[in-house]
């Protein structure tokens, strides 16, 4: 069974949160950005998981808002390869 975009966020989400860094304190400037950006980005990953609707609604398609580009569904595609970056998977 192949997991749902909203899976993928949350688990993208949750693998940023699991960690701690000490190391963000002597990390380079441009490492303990990233290091900093992970509460950030864990939070935009589950936001864009709530708001992404199941592959298949009542009229038997995918997600509403992913197709619709004045909506911020439509970044699920960017989140999907932060997410994906983050799980190491490179779909």
């Amino acid at each position: 069974m192949t997991d749902s975009p909203a899976d993928t966020l949350r688990a993208a989400a949750a693998r940023l949160r699991e960690h701690t860094s000490i190391g963000a304190y002597t990390a380079t400037t441009s490492g303990a950005a990233l290091l900093r950006a992970r509460e950030p980005l864990a939070d935009w990953l589950d936001e864009v998981a709530e708001l992404h609707e199941p592959d298949t609604n009542a009229r038997g398609y995918g997600c509403d808002w992913c197709g619709d580009e004045d909506w911020p569904c439509s970044d699920t595609r960017h989140a999907l390869a932060v997410a994906r970056a983050v799980l190491g998977d490179a779909r």
